[in-house]
């Protein structure tokens, strides 16, 4: 995404609010259409899988790189192969050659994450149309404004509408069924990107006291399709190595509208395993927890404490519950007053100028 006008210099991206725009239609794009004008040609930074044909639907740049609408074998590869190049991204690990298996596995995490993407545009040009009205609505009603609605990408899920789009992409079977969800019809969605903001899934909320029988919230199954935090993609985006974890997804959308950028959302009452993992791997040096305050919320936030020390995470506690007993007050961490918010700032001031120390107290917290 940041590459993008080297890596495809015909196109003549220039920048704005929410992505790139082309200033120029290429000659050989593989699309054809009756105007084409290259301000309907737009790259969104919740959606950099793709390009955004604007009242025609996406080209997904691996299949610009392949010519070709699904490649598959050693083309796919291929594809991979010309893109990386394009980005400046090492793709020495391509010089394996991967198994069949390794291939269609492949194949197949890459069509379901473009049809997901397919899916997020229909949602939310339906979110912004008359049908959409009411979800808007309840969304304003919760502290959203109309730009922050498009800014996170969210959506209304139309059952109906998104068969007859996914029908025009031509995807396998399996990539359809993966994204296209009977009960998730009429519930505002929220696209989940990974840390590089790549989309992993959709989470459903209806808009409003849902009606008898079907939940308030809900997300798209599949493995590993929740394995980054909400938000952390943008967290990292503005340089943070410090997050502040809550429980909601609301809640996280509603924090860094209003401008706190260090907001993720875990979703459930604790960190995943895989979660943790990759903070980690991302270099996540403290994170700051907000579990709801309830029996539930309790015991997440100390499982979480007790998860985040496992991975070498100084944690800073309130002294409730059991919190205290799960760190070496001084040695794995540190406690401070509830509420007292300058205690909190201290504390945290105290490990940005002693990375020694902070370091000294994630290895006591393992």
């Amino acid at each position: 995404f940041r590459n993008l006008p080297s890596a495809f210099p015909e196109f003549g991206w220039r920048r704005f609010s929410r992505g790139w725009q082309a200033t120029r239609w290429p000659a050989d794009f593989p699309e054809a259409v009756d105007h084409p004008n290259p301000e309907r040609l737009q790259v969104y930074a919740n959606g950099p899988a793709y390009i955004k044909i604007h009242g025609r639907g996406a080209l997904r740049f691996l299949a610009l790189a392949a010519r070709d609408p699904a490649p598959r074998g050693e083309r796919f590869v291929e594809a991979i192969r010309d893109l990386a190049g394009r980005a400046g991204v090492d793709a020495s690990f391509l010089e394996r050659e991967l198994s069949p298996e390794e291939q269609a596995q492949a194949h197949a995490r890459e069509t379901r994450r473009a049809a997901l993407s397919v899916v997020i545009e229909a949602c939310q040009e339906r979110l912004h149309s008359e049908a959409g009205a009411a979800a808007r609505q309840y969304l304003t009603s919760r502290g959203l404004s109309e730009e922050d609605l498009r800014s996170f990408g969210l959506g209304l899920y139309d059952l109906a509408g998104l068969r007859e789009v996914l029908a025009l992409g031509r995807f396998a079977p399996g990539a359809v069924s993966a994204v296209l969800r009977d009960n998730f019809d009429g519930y505002i969605v929220f696209p989940w990107g990974d840390a590089f903001g790549y989309p992993l899934t959709l989470y459903g909320r209806w808009p409003g006291e849902p009606p008898e029988g079907r939940p308030k919230t809900m997300a798209l199954p599949g493995e590993g399709t929740k394995g980054s935090p909400f938000c952390l993609d943008r967290a990292l985006r503005a340089g943070h190595r410090e997050l502040v974890a809550v429980e909601g997804i609301l809640d996280a959308v509603l924090l860094q509208a209003r401008g706190e950028t260090r907001a993720v959302a875990y979703v459930a009452a604790q960190f995943s395993t895989t979660q943790i993992e990759t903070l980690t791997r991302h270099r996540v040096e403290r994170v700051i927890l907000c579990g709801d305050p309830d029996g539930g919320g309790d015991k997440g936030t100390q499982n979480n404490v007790d998860h985040l020390e496992a991975a070498g995470l100084p944690t800073l506690v309130t002294p409730v519950g059991g919190n205290v007993e799960l760190l070496d007050e001084g040695r794995s961490g540190m406690s401070f007053p509830a509420g007292d918010v300058r205690a909190l700032s201290e504390l945290m001031a105290d490990y940005v100028k002693e990375p020694a120390k902070r370091r000294a107290h994630g290895a006591a917290a393992r």
